[in-house]
Parts: structure tokens; C-alpha cells; sequence
């Protein structure tokens, strides 16, 4: 292990091959069903999670203390010196808040760094991905922080959902309530407030998945107008051919995006947003516009 570990929760749906090369350490959260508790992403998928929703909806809940507690001991046993540490809202889970009270106990063995993103998924994902490349590159303790906090500044998260049924379920509705999504085939396209309140909020409403799909696109483009070396985070919840076709959208209409990274969403997150969901989650280097003003 490097002297500056990374550090994040489950939620941030990054790629298990990048997880493995760069040593992030994973924090999962737990997804309650009626016959057992099993660890985010570990013990549970989310197709065991759909291919049972006709008979149980989970429920979700923040890390077990000690698996928090075993991230930091294994730390303080490998001499880590510097950890830096990527959350998922505030305003969304209490993972954050509660790490942090942990964390406390071992700040005097460690500098710890702890970032309440104000988001989810790859939006978390984004930074802890520049955040390890900065240690790749040997930079310092306050250097890795700094990016991380800009790349948190500079990415947009944003969603389309086939029900707002789950989000409503599991209490994450925020600024989102009002919007009729399961009529008149409404899909609602939901955005991730990183610039202040770190709540979801209603971007646009359109009528039919298609439509969707090709709004999601023209926010890619958006965003990403005039800019250079933008990162794009495609994710879906058993939507892989919509992402795809997301995909292929964005890629034949934009030359300037640097990288695309695919990926799924992770189990807690797929409680609360059902089956059918495309996320999107686009980083870049010089900055982008607000959302809540499209």
C-alpha cells in the first residue's frame, strides 16, 4: 500500500478492476431484507434484489461500525500515514457523519481528510479516481486533497428513472416531490445538487423512456460544449441496453470527451431507484456549468 490510502463507501459504483489495481478501501452499506442484512455489493447484487421485488422491496442502512473500524485499523497496521476519504451526501445517508465520528479515533496515528461529496455514484467515483491518480504521481498529502475537492466542484450527476416508486419508498424523494413520473408515461430526469444542499432535485420531465434517453444525451452535450477532456460515468440498474444506446448518442455526438467508463449501479443504490435506471455522471477538468439552471 501507498503512504496515502483512499478510502470510500459502496456507493460510489466504481469499476471492481480499478477497486483492485489502486488498493481503494470500500466501506460498504447494508441492504435489509426480511431473512438477513448482507454488505453492499458484497454479500447482494441487484438482480438478487429485482428478481425479488415482487415479494420484498429492502430497505437500506448506513455501515456496520466495525467495518468501518477495520478499514482504519488495517491502515494504522500497514503504517499508513495519510488517508484521504471520498462520502456520499450528507443529505442522503448518515455514512458520512458517522466515519467521521470514528475516524476521530485515529487521528493520532493518521492525517485523515474525510469529503462529505454532496453526491453519489461515480460523482463520488469521479474524484476518487483523480484522487488516486494524484498518488500515482507522488503527489502530496494536500495536493490529492485539493483535487479531490475539485473534482467534487466539477462533475454533475444526473438520472433518469422508469418509477419514482422506490425513491418515494425509501425516503430519498428531496426536492424531487411534485413530480408525477408513473403517469402519462412521465420519466422524470433527476439531478444530484453538489453545489449546495447535496439533495436530488427535478431537472427536466419528458414523456417515454426514448425521449429520455436522448435528453440524458443533449445534457451530456450541454455541459460538455467547448470543453476539453471531459470524463463521462455511464451507470445503469438492469438497463444495460439503454446505457449502451446512451453511450453510442454521446459518442457520435461529441469529440471532446477524453474517456467513457461504464459501470452498475451498486445494490443499496438499486433499492431506492428500482430497475430501469440510466445515471450519468460527467467530470470535467475545467469546470461545468450548474444543472439546476438547464
Amino acid at each position: 500500500m501507498r503512504d496515502i490510502a483512499i478510502v470510500t463507501d459502496s456507493t460510489s459504483d466504481l469499476p471492481d478492476e480499478f477497486i483492485k489495481a489502486n488498493d481503494i478501501q470500500i466501506i460498504p452499506l447494508q441492504v435489509n431484507c426480511s431473512n438477513k442484512t448482507y454488505k453492499d455489493k458484497i454479500e447482494i447484487t441487484y438482480e438478487e434484489i429485482y428478481a425479488n421485488l415482487d415479494k420484498e422491496i429492502p430497505t437500506t442502512s448506513l455501515p456496520f461500525a466495525q467495518d468501518i473500524i477495520n478499514v482504519f485499523e488495517s491502515l494504522k497496521s500497514n503504517n499508513i500515514k495519510n488517508v484521504v476519504g471520498l462520502f456520499l451526501s450528507s443529505n442522503l445517508s448518515g455514512t458520512y457523519n458517522l466515519i467521521t465520528q470514528i475516524a476521530k479515533d485515529y487521528l493520532q496515528y493518521m492525517n485523515i481528510k474525510l469529503i462529505d461529496t454532496k453526491t453519489i455514484s461515480m460523482g463520488i467515483g469521479h474524484a476518487v479516481i483523480q484522487a488516486a491518480n494524484a498518488v500515482k504521481l507522488d503527489k502530496s498529502f494536500d495536493e490529492v486533497v485539493e483535487i479531490a475537492v475539485n473534482t467534487v466542484k466539477n462533475t454533475r450527476t444526473f438520472f433518469m428513472l422508469d418509477t419514482l416508486t422506490y425513491l418515494i419508498k425509501g425516503g430519498r424523494i428531496g426536492k424531487v416531490g411534485g413530480v408525477v413520473g408513473n403517469i402519462l408515461n412521465i420519466k422524470p430526469i433527476i439531478g444530484v445538487d453538489e453545489i449546495d444542499t447535496g439533495q436530488y432535485y427535478t431537472i427536466k420531465k419528458v414523456r417515454g423512456r426514448n425521449i429520455a434517453l436522448k435528453t440524458l444525451n443533449e445534457i451530456v452535450q450541454k455541459l460538455t460544449d467547448k470543453k476539453k477532456e471531459c470524463v463521462v460515468a455511464i451507470a445503469d440498474a438492469i438497463a444495460k441496453d439503454d446505457r449502451d444506446k446512451v453511450y453510442d448518442m454521446i459518442k457520435s455526438d461529441n469529440n471532446n470527451i477524453k474517456d467513457f467508463i461504464k459501470t452498475s449501479v451498486t445494490p443499496v443504490i438499486a433499492v431506492h431507484t428500482g430497475p430501469g435506471l440510466v445515471g450519468i455522471s460527467v467530470y470535467c477538468k475545467e469546470g461545468l456549468d450548474d444543472l439546476r439552471v438547464y
